[in-house]
């Protein structure tokens, strides 16, 4: 995404230079009118391209703007919040925020496979007789799913996404990470999901749900959790 939004703001830059230059040479010319247009147009997407990768790039909080959350979040107690979303008769919902959902997703690539001999018709110089064939792959990888809201309660994530939505019980969680603007759920006999929200809070209130640690943490404790996370 970063080089997207260089090569725009390069291009833009580059055709804002040559606008003057190409003004001159077409005010003479009879067809003024079409090239200038023309002109106008390639600027506009150049400096559209720029502002969309702008507008798509995903902050990651630094080390102590996460060691700051956790104080902040570890202070307070967990609340329950009100979602618009059907919950279970004990269930209760701790956190809503929006998220970019990941999974494990198989992509097929191809390559070259050559059999058959090869003949020396010269010195250094061989002459293949057999055939190429393609030769497909599947290659797992984690990809997008698409944005949404998460839900953090405390049975369950709940990911209501555009495109896909996403439901993991904790029963079914063999661990929980926390990976840089997000979190990321290893599910017993499944694969991987992970969730960007552009910060720690879902990490923390996952944790804190886990560990049961609902109500406010003492300063000696928060002290005690923070030197934790700086040693981790």
């Amino acid at each position: 995404m970063k080089r997207v939004l260089t090569l725009g703001w390069f291009l833009a830059i580059m055709a804002s230079l040559a606008l003057p230059a190409q003004a001159r040479t077409i005010a003479a010319s009879p067809d003024f009118g079409p090239a200038l247009v023309w002109i106008v147009v390639v600027v506009a997407l150049c400096i559209a391209i720029a502002v969309i990768a702008r507008g798509g790039r995903k902050t990651v909080p630094d080390r102590a703007t996460l060691r700051e959350q956790l104080r902040t979040s570890l202070s307070a107690p967990l609340t329950p919040i009100t979602a618009p979303i059907r919950l279970g008769e004990s269930e209760v919902c701790y956190y809503r925020g929006d998220a970019t959902a990941f999974s494990v997703h198989v992509s097929r690539q191809y390559g070259g496979v050559y059999g058959g001999p090869s003949v020396r018709v010269a010195r250094g110089l061989y002459l293949r007789t057999g055939a190429s064939r393609g030769q497909s792959q599947s290659v797992p990888g984690m990809a997008s799913d698409g944005p949404g809201t998460l839900y953090i309660t405390n049975l369950r994530f709940i990911f209501i996404g555009n495109l896909k939505s996403t439901t993991v019980d904790f029963a079914k969680v063999a661990q929980v990470s926390g990976v840089p603007g997000g979190v990321r759920l290893d599910v017993l006999g499944g694969t991987p999901v992970e969730f960007q929200t552009g910060n720690a809070i879902a990490y923390l209130t996952t944790e804190r749900i886990q560990r049961g640690l609902l109500d406010a943490l003492t300063p000696e404790q928060v002290d005690a959790a923070c030197e934790g996370f700086d040693a981790s």
